[in-house]
């Protein structure tokens, strides 16, 4: 399902794992109200991970995002807007 893309630049000393729950949170419904299809469900998985991980390459189509790493996404399922 096509989404917008958030980018959050973390502060140093956090990583993906130790993002602040309520940080993540609004980055998972900023992608969940600005996806067409996203904002209509009750429920979406949001994928995220390091940007180094994305693997971008000329022709590829717009909004693609293949990983380098799959074991490097993590997966946050989210409800409707709180």
């Amino acid at each position: 399902m096509s989404s917008a893309h958030v980018y959050l630049s973390l502060p140093r000393g956090i990583t993906i794992n130790s993002i602040p729950e309520e940080l993540l949170e609004d980055c998972c419904q900023l992608v969940k109200k600005n996806s067409i299809k996203g904002c209509k469900l009750e429920v979406v998985d949001v994928i995220y991970t390091p940007r180094e991980n994305l693997k971008k390459s000329k022709g590829m189509a717009s909004g693609e995002n293949p990983l380098n790493n799959k074991t490097e996404k993590r997966l946050a399922t989210r409800n409707s807007m709180r």
